[in-house]
């Protein structure tokens, strides 16, 4: 019997060796392999982000050499931004355009009536009536000289009638700028 108890005894330290070791190596695979695995998984997919930032950045500067002149283009281009969407409301600049439009189609202006101010999210719409007299050319004009104007504007509505051969008519233009909470927004998205 004394001999099969030592028998007995070296396969429960063999089976015991063997789950000792088992064990062993599934705790390093989970704790140090695994975890290793991940951050070399992380490591090169910031790589390949940072490789591909370097790529645009390498393309732009084939596309654009002189940085002077393109930054140049995008400042004239901010300040045609600005003009045509400014940050106030600007009124007296637009009436100022307004009329310089109706003296270039060669019409008259009989009234401008600033209308009421609404907030939208990030802009705001501030309507304008405007009584015209003139012919239907110079209507026309007017009309192509409001679509091309500086100040971005829609035109709402139109109502025309004849007065004693003449036409008269009553346009709703609505003109737009960024309210303060969005340039604000714009802002400290820039910081």
């Amino acid at each position: 019997m004394k001999l099969s108890e030592s028998r007995l005894s070296a396969r429960y330290k063999f089976f015991f060796f063997s789950v000792v070791m088992v064990s062993f190596v599934f705790l390093i695979h989970m704790y140090v392999l695994l975890p290793q695995n991940l951050r070399i998984t992380e490591l090169k997919t910031a790589k390949m982000e940072f490789e591909q930032r370097i790529v645009s950045i390498q393309d732009f500067s084939k596309r654009n050499p002189d940085t002077n002149r393109y930054l140049a283009e995008i400042d004239k281009k901010a300040a045609l931004l600005d003009a045509m969407l400014p940050n106030s409301a600007d009124l007296s600049g637009f009436l100022t355009q307004l009329e310089q439009a109706a003296a270039d189609a060669g019409l008259q202006l009989s009234e401008i009536k600033p209308g009421q101010t609404v907030s939208k999210a990030g802009y705001q719409e501030v309507t304008v009536e405007v009584n015209i007299r003139g012919t239907f050319l110079q209507i026309l004009a007017f009309l192509r000289k409001l679509d091309t104007m500086e100040r971005f504007n829609i035109v709402n509505s139109i109502g025309i009638k004849s007065h004693q051969g003449m036409l008269e008519g009553r346009l709703t233009v609505v003109i737009y700028c960024f309210s303060e909470s969005s340039r604000t927004q714009i802002q400290q998205t820039k910081q």
